[in-house]
């Protein structure tokens, strides 16, 4: 696909999005290798479609947006598949395996609490690093304290999360399948 050769970043996130895939129970009415072959014209397509609506001007790195689009088509899918084959049914037995595992939803609950727990400014400081992607001296300018200041919050605040969701709900699950964190490279600046 032309469009896909123009975003560099594709072999990367194409590849955390299959290993994601490859975690979730293929609907009955396909082979595996079938299945994964769909899926990656799934994602083929998907991957297409977030280059054509990518707004830079929102300031979310193409990346990060490419790989949410592909996670949410590729999920789409695989609910679509499934419905039909409970509807008409086409399973043997076979209950859909929820994408997001008992063990996903605990490290998200664990991750809201923590995320309660904190103060106003932590929040402000969080959401201006990672949500809105400034640098810390842009953040500190914003929010009217010194880059200094933000730097230690910061180390504090995200040692503070770590501790809190280094839980026994970061396990293995399924064949060899295991939570990974939101990949880091993807959230970089001019990743595209």
């Amino acid at each position: 696909m032309d469009c896909i050769a123009t975003f560099a970043d594709y072999n990367s996130v194409f590849e955390i999005c299959m290993r994601r895939i490859r975690c979730w129970k293929h609907p009955p009415n396909y082979a595996a290798s079938d299945w994964f072959d769909e899926m990656s014209g799934e994602l083929g397509a998907a991957a297409c479609q977030a280059l054509r609506d990518y707004d830079a001007a929102r300031q979310v790195p193409l990346s990060a947006f490419v790989y949410q689009r592909m996670l949410a088509g590729a999920l789409s899918r695989y609910r679509k598949e499934w419905s039909f084959a409970l509807r008409h049914g086409s399973h043997t037995g076979f209950q859909p395996q929820s994408p997001i595992s008992d063990s996903a939803r605990v490290l998200r609950l664990d991750l809201r609490r923590a995320l309660g727990g904190l103060s106003p400014l932590e929040i402000a400081i969080l959401r201006q690093l990672y949500w809105e992607g400034h640098t810390e001296s842009q953040a500190a300018e914003r929010l009217e304290i010194s880059q200094q200041a933000v730097n230690k919050r910061k180390r504090i605040l995200l040692r503070r999360l770590r501790g809190s969701l280094a839980a026994p709900a970061i396990k293995s699950h399924g064949a060899g399948c295991r939570i990974e964190r939101f990949p880091h490279f993807l959230m970089q600046k001019g990743s595209g």
